[in-house]
């Protein structure tokens, strides 16, 4: 081992490309390992993922199922009281509408009347 150190010493471009390739070495085999660490990681993600769903879907649609229930009987009941609010206005709208109506012509039944007796 001395006899090598002492090699390189005497030699330090021979030794300045070794301490290069070194690198070069770690730098690889860091990178491979990231990468099948990255890999193994999206494999696990997907799995994960996978069985999650699969466990969660029957209480998801369960729970969606309930929800949407709910929903629906609010929006029919919300319906209802609009429908009767239009209904309410409509009525009233007609209403006065009628009466007006009904005003203008004795008005004018009153008028011609008027006009006959006078006559």
């Amino acid at each position: 081992m001395e006899s090598w150190i002492e090699y390189l010493t005497m030699h330090p471009l021979l030794a300045a490309a070794l301490a290069v390739l070194l690198i070069f070495f770690i730098i690889f085999v860091i990178k491979k390992v990231i990468k099948v660490a990255l890999i193994a990681f999206v494999i696990l993600a997907v799995v994960f993922m996978l069985t999650y769903r699969k466990s969660q879907s029957q209480e998801f649609l369960r729970k969606l199922q309930h929800e949407s229930k709910q929903i629906q009987e609010k929006v029919i009941e919300k319906g209802k009281e609009k429908i009767d609010d239009i209904k309410k206005k409509v009525t009233e709208e007609g209403q006065k509408e009628i009466d007006k109506f009904k005003n203008e012509k004795f008005k004018e039944l009153q008028d011609s009347l008027k006009g006959k007796l006078n006559k």
